[in-house]
């Protein structure tokens, strides 16, 4: 299936107060670190010292949408966003309590911004882009104040890069909500942020590094962020698999499928492609930019590699539906019905939806779900 990246690609940055700066930096080098506990122990530490302030409810929040990517361990989804929403919304009461100086309506447009995630998320589509909209006012607000407040500019790129990329009805109720985004602007703002942020410049980077990787295509310039990444968190692994899987999509992209397709057993070590969201991923993005040939490729051999997973039996009968091809749709979608009761790599929230999708989609194009 479709990895619906906008979840999994943004968290809005977050602030430091006067009083708090030396922590915030602490906590935010040890999370891109991929030291979580370090940075957890931290925060909690904070919490408890200054249990009004808010910005460390905040980076409670923060910490659990970054976990996700940085640990090596899997993650429930649905309990990481109920720290992050909890965490928020504390964080937003605390700060609506606080005098409203810029860089307190920096922290609650901030806040609000996450909160929203959060909505979209889960599907909560008209609470997220209005509690949008209150992001924007504020952080809007603080660029007004001070125009130098470069971090404000990551809130902001947000809401005008993904709306941007939205259609059908989500793309309306963004556009009702105020919302309709503008892609080269939301580039634009994440720039800014990533050149003179004042604390969330890394953040900044990671989010030009996803949307060039798996948004834009961009293959070159995904590797040149997420390569800087790496130089200044060298601990943490999920830069350099990163760094490592956008170069082997950019030799792919100039060479062709048969690159991989010929050295696959070295390549997968030395690019670590060590599960199948890698290839899928890769293939995704061949796939919108319309080079079908290596998209099927790609698709096929993530097949050799994971023979036993549902999910890339489902990814190329998708790729093969948006192509025309019905009966080859068909056949892989009734093999991905195949493998799903005895999938182990899929939660069983994740096994029910697959389930769905392909059944939905095997009845729409008038086939049973059997051979």
């Amino acid at each position: 299936m479709k990895t619906i990246l906008l979840g999994s690609l943004i968290a809005i940055a977050i602030s430091a107060r006067a009083g708090s700066v030396s922590p915030a930096n602490e906590i935010l080098s040890s999370l891109f670190n991929a030291e979580l506990a370090r940075a957890d122990s931290l925060i909690d530490l904070s919490i408890r010292k200054h249990p009004n302030i808010a910005d460390f409810y905040f980076l409670k929040a923060h910490h659990a949408f970054y976990m996700r990517y940085f640990t090596q361990q899997p993650v429930p989804r649905d309990s990481i966003l109920n720290i992050i929403i909890d965490n928020g919304r504390k964080a937003i009461e605390a700060g609506e309590r606080q005098p409203r100086t810029t860089e307190g309506k920096f922290f609650l447009g901030s806040a609000y911004g996450l909160v929203s995630r959060v909505h979209i998320m889960r599907q909560e589509l008209w609470d997220g882009y209005w509690t949008a909209r209150k992001s924007r006012n504020y952080l809007e607000e603080v660029l007004r104040e001070d125009s130098t407040f470069f971090d404000a500019y990551i809130g902001l790129g947000v809401m005008e890069y993904y709306p941007s990329r939205l259609t059908g009805f989500q793309a309306t109720l963004s556009w009702l909500a105020g919302m309709s985004g503008n892609r080269e602007r939301g580039l634009e703002y994440f720039q800014k942020a990533s050149e003179k942020g004042r604390l969330f410049k890394s953040e900044a980077t990671l989010i030009l590094a996803y949307v060039y990787r798996f948004l834009e295509n961009d293959f070159l310039q995904a590797g040149s962020f997420f390569s800087r990444l790496h130089g200044e968190f060298p601990r943490n692994e999920y830069f350099i698999t990163q760094h490592l899987q956008a170069q082997l999509a950019q030799r792919i992209d100039e060479q062709g499928s048969g690159f991989i397709e010929a050295g696959i057993d070295s390549l997968q070590a030395h690019y670590r492609i060590n599960n199948s969201g890698a290839l899928n991923g890769m293939a995704y993005g061949f796939v919108a930019s319309g080079k079908r040939e290596i998209a099927l490729s790609l698709f096929k051999v993530n097949i050799e590699l994971y023979p036993g997973e549902a999910n890339p039996y489902d990814s190329i009968a998708e790729c093969y539906l948006d192509f025309g091809d019905r009966e080859m749709a068909i056949k892989y979608s009734r093999m991905a019905l195949a493998k799903l009761p005895d999938d182990s790599t899929i939660s069983e929230e994740f096994r029910e939806s697959l389930r769905d999708i392909l059944e939905e989609r095997l009845n729409e194009l008038g086939a049973s779900p059997g051979v």
